[in-house]
This record gives structure tokens, sequence and C-alpha cells, in this order.
């Protein structure tokens, strides 16, 4: 395989374009300059990059967006394959289309620095047709990603691999990503071109209208092969391979419009109801009063990269450095035995305090009684023989601006230095900042222990998460909430007025808020609640927590402001199964910490 090179800097406003070309050998490099001066090392570059095929016939073009400073990152970057639609052959979409929405979302930290590459991929719908004529699939697994590797300083494992795309190119990536879960951690997809069936024969003529018998034919083999149909379409791979793609963890985001006048949303539907039903976690949105393409892709492809940073686990809001000083100042307290300090410094009542092993959980509602507990609790372990607690590892996890989930493992020790058992215990944490600092609401504490099953925690929160929102949907939904999601006593933080937390002790207090709540809605011209994004956390075999990002619409489609809030959702698992014990509202992750 032959690879010619083609590279263009890009900077600022430019007033003045010329080429400078050079020919080193087989190398075409091509500089656009701004008034006659050389980029400064933190402009993105756009790469144009021929590959001569053994599996295309002529050569393929493929752009690339490289960001700032690649070379001068400690670790490989993420790669992104993306895969553009049937609308033209022109890989330029990445310049016209994609690197604007890709450079706003690295200056807002809403998507990490990766290589995002767009091979130009005609009407081949990214496979390897029937007839060995032309072999896409092999070309992108076999060729193109072994060359963007060796050329970029990028990532060749699979948590740092990702794949995407629109239309023909959503469905080009979904089968891409399914048939290959060990080589790609994450797909992304906008209306994806998937006809609703599971066989050939089965496709209506509705599904099929926008693509010929010719490109079937010249793809699938004249007649269509029926088997080798099934064996490349997304909802076949999705039925037959559930458990490979629970296990692998692939990350699975796709969208599509309820107005698409292809009619993709029917094949979007179809694929998002297999996946249901086979219990593989996946991300899916049906978006109100849209259609295929036209002025609502630049918010659409926004939502699928902002879905990639966050899922990826590359964009987090930045750490404060004064939570790290906060906690470090609790353990000094606690060690101190300084409960009241504990209660009126660390603190902020309500406090929600979980103990897992016994399944219970309930609020301290006042800063009294944070420092009763507190004074029995050291009372008791220094009965033990206690003498002080160390921490052994330390994780945070921002959730906005304004909140954090930290996990701490930690010993207590006696006086010689002996653990008193269980040797390390977990505990898990939520602080909120205000005008104070950091505060912690929330504590859980618990022996330390593997948790033996996230995938499966996360499948049934997944499925509980999507059940909380038809309810919250429904005709009675207060009632249905709090008899199937919540448990009592519960924390509730609004995204509205003055964000303060606070308990809320029985059903009927719960129903009265939350029906409040909605009635408000409603009169703002609210119509539904829609996911934008979910994501679980698993923090023990019983405890964990949910970021979901949520919008109000209105029978239009358009959100009531503010759109997409952000959510922290608290679970534990009572005897009786998965039960929600905490809503707590973020702020925005667009805000500076």
């Amino acid at each position: 395989m032959e690879i010619r090179i083609a590279q263009s800097r890009l900077f600022g406003f430019t007033s003045c374009l010329f080429l400078l070309l050079v020919v080193l050998g087989q190398l075409l490099v091509r500089t656009v300059c701004a008034q006659s001066q050389a980029p400064p090392s933190s402009a993105a570059a756009l790469e144009s990059i021929t590959l001569d095929s053994e599996n295309i016939p002529g050569s393929v073009d493929v752009h690339v967006l490289v960001p700032p400073n690649v070379n001068a990152a400690s670790e490989p970057l993420p790669l992104m394959l993306w895969l553009h639609g049937g609308g033209g052959d022109d890989s330029s979409y990445l310049e016209r289309v994609l690197q604007p929405l890709v450079e706003q979302a690295w200056e807002r930290n809403e998507l990490q620095p990766m290589v995002i590459a767009v091979p130009s991929g005609r009407r081949s719908f990214y496979m390897d047709f029937k007839s060995g004529k032309e072999k896409w699939e092999t070309f992108l697994m076999q060729e193109l990603l072994p060359a963007l590797r060796d050329k970029y300083k990028v990532s060749d494992q699979r948590s740092g691999t990702y794949i995407g795309g629109y239309s023909m190119g959503g469905m080009g990536s979904l089968r891409i990503a399914f048939k290959y879960p060990e080589t790609f951690s994450l797909v992304a997809a906008l209306a994806p071109a998937i006809e609703p069936a599971y066989r050939f024969g089965e496709i209506e003529p509705r599904d099929r209208a926008y693509r010929s018998d010719a490109i079937y034919e010249r793809i699938f083999g004249r007649p269509v092969d029926a088997t080798y149909w099934a064996k490349n379409h997304p909802a076949t791979l999705a039925r037959d391979h559930a458990s490979r793609l629970s296990e692998s963890q692939l990350d699975i985001y796709f969208e599509v419009g309820d107005e698409d006048e292809l009619g993709l949303n029917r094949g979007a539907e179809f694929l998002h109801n297999t996946l249901l039903k086979k219990g593989v976690p996946h991300e899916y949105r049906l978006i109100h009063g849209v259609g295929h393409g036209g002025d609502s892709m630049s918010s659409r492809l926004a939502d699928a990269l902002r879905y990639v940073g966050r899922a990826s686990g590359g964009v987090r809001p930045r750490l404060d450095p004064e939570l790290n000083r906060t906690i470090k100042t609790y353990a000094t307290l606690f060690n101190a035995g300084n409960a009241a300090a504990i209660a009126n410094e660390i603190y902020l009542a309500p406090v929600l305090l979980i103990n897992p092993s016994t399944d219970d959980h309930f609020i301290l509602k006042t800063p009294e009684d944070v420092q009763s507990h507190f004074e029995k609790t050291i009372a008791d372990i220094k009965s033990q023989g206690w003498d002080r607690s160390v921490i052994d590892d330390l994780k945070i996890q921002m959730s906005g601006p304004d909140m954090a989930i930290v996990g701490l493992t930690f010993s207590r020790l006696k006086k010689n230095g002996d653990p008193i058992p269980p040797a390390k215990r977990l505990a898990n944490y939520v602080f909120l900042r205000n005008a104070s600092g950091w505060r912690v609401i929330m504590a859980s504490k618990q022996p330390a222990a593997e948790i033996s099953d996230a995938a499966q925690i996360e499948t049934v929160l997944q499925q509980k998460m999507v059940r909380y929102v038809d309810l919250l949907n429904g005709e009675n939904p207060a009632q249905g909430v709090a008899d199937e999601i919540y448990q009592f006593p519960r924390l509730s933080r609004s995204f509205l007025g003055a964000r303060e937390h606070k308990g809320l002790l029985s059903k009927p207090d719960v129903l009265a808020s939350l029906s409040g709540y909605l009635k408000m809605m409603k009169a703002n011209g609210m119509t539904a609640i829609t996911v934008n994004s979910t994501r679980v956390y698993p923090a023990s075999e019983k405890l964990a927590f949910v970021e979901l990002l949520s919008s109000r619409v209105r029978a239009d489609g358009s959100p009531i402001p503010p759109s997409q809030t952000p959510f922290t959702y608290i679970w534990v698992k009572k005897p009786a199964g998965w039960r929600m014990i905490a809503t707590l509202a973020q702020g925005s992750h667009l805000e500076s910490p």
C-alpha cells in the first residue's frame, strides 16, 4: 500500500491564501498560510492523505483533523474514524461540517483532543462487496487504521479507538463496531441508514425506496444474497451477538429525527428495540420534529461530540484544588476526634448516610445531628483500639463544576499499626460546592470489595432510568415514581431557584414536591422530558451513581431553558431491588469551576 500525504494548516481569519508545493520523493505537502505567515504551533492541522489500496480500485482520499500540539502530548491521543453519508463521495465533509463543531467542542472542554479521520467512502456503505471487487471494510480495518497509527501519535488500544458516522456512514459505523467490538470502544451514529427487519425478504418497499435494486445488487450480489445481507445488517448483528456486545461494554450512541424523509426513524427504532430486548446498554435519541439533515444537523452533531467526550471518560470538569484540601482537612479533623468541626466545617446538613452492608440509609437533618453521629462513631471505633485512619487510595469524579463524587479506600489502625478488620474499607461521598466551599452531603461506608458484575449493574440501572423517565412522562407521574422508583427518606436538589438541597423524609413529602415541580413545568409548556445521555457508575455491589442529561421539551420539540440539565442520581440496592434515594441537580458542565 502506498501513502501520499497533503497537509494544510488552519490559522485565524485568512485574508490571503497561497499554495506552496514542495515535492520530496512521493511526499506532497500543502501549506495554507495566513498573510504570508507560518501558523503557530497551537493551530489545528487539516491533512489530506491518499492511500493506494490493495482492496479498493484506485486510490482513497482521507482527510484528517489533528489537534494542536499533538506531538507534545504525554500519551497517545484517541483516534476516531468518521464515516460520511451517501450524499457525496468527498471526505471534505470533515472540513465543511465536522471541523468547526469539533474545534468548538475542544474550546469548551466538551471533547478531549483526538485525531479524526474521514475516508472518502463513495457510495460503498463501507461494505466488502459480495463480488470481492471492492472491500471497504477490509480497507478500513487492515489498511487505514494501521496507516493512521503509524503516521500519528494515536492510541493503538481499544479504549482509545472510536468510530462514528452519518446516514450511510451511521449504518457503516454501527455495523463495523458491532462486528469488531474488540477494536472499538465507542460508536456514535446519526440518522443511520438501517432497514427495520432481520431478513432481507422482510424489508417493506417504503424502507428501501432510497436504495435502488442496483445498489443492493452491486454490494450484496445479483440476485441479492440474503444471508450475506443479514450477516452485515446492524440489527441482525445486535440480535445474534448481544451477549458479546454487552460483555465488551461498547459505548453505543445513535439518534434519528422522527420526521426523517427516508423513514430511517423506523430502522433506528427497530435497532433500539432489539438492543433493549437483548439488554445491551446503549443511548438512543428520537428527536422530535426534525428530518434527515438540514438545519438541525449542527446541534445534533454537537450533541454526539459531547456524548463522545463524556462516554470516553476523557472530559471531566477540572478538579478544584480546594476539594483536595477539604478532603485532607476532613481526615485531619477525624483523626483528632473533632466531631464539632466536622459537623460545621465539612458536612452540610441535611446529610444522607448509607450503610450498604445493612441495607440501611437515613438523613441527619441538622448540624447537631451530624455532630452527635460523629461523636458516637469516634467513641465506638476508639473502643476497638483505634488510633488513627489512613487513606490508601482516593478517586475524584467531578459531576459538573459544583459537585464531586469521591471514592476513598482507607484503613483504621491501632497504635501498633495493625489494621482493625476489615483491613480495607470503602467510603463514598458526594461533595457540593457552595459559598462556604466544598461540603459533604452524602456518605456511605462499607468493607472494600471488588464489584463482581459491574456490567450487570449498569444494564439494570440503564433500564431503571428508562422506566423512571417513562413514568415522569406518564398519566400519574408522581404516584408512579414514588411507588416504583424512590425510596424514603431521600435527598433532593433542584436546578431551579436557590438550588439548595433538602431531605424528603416521607412519601407524602415526595408526592407534594414532585407534583408541584411537574405542574410548574407543564404550566411553562412542557409536554415531555427527554433524555440526552445516561451514564452509570457502580461504586459497590449495592451503591451506584447515575448521571443523566435531560431536557424538558414543548410540543414543538424546543427545550424549556435551561436545556440539557445534568443530574446525579444515587441508587441503592434494597432487598426489593434497586431504588433511587437522591436526585441532585448539577451545575452546568460548561461553567468554569
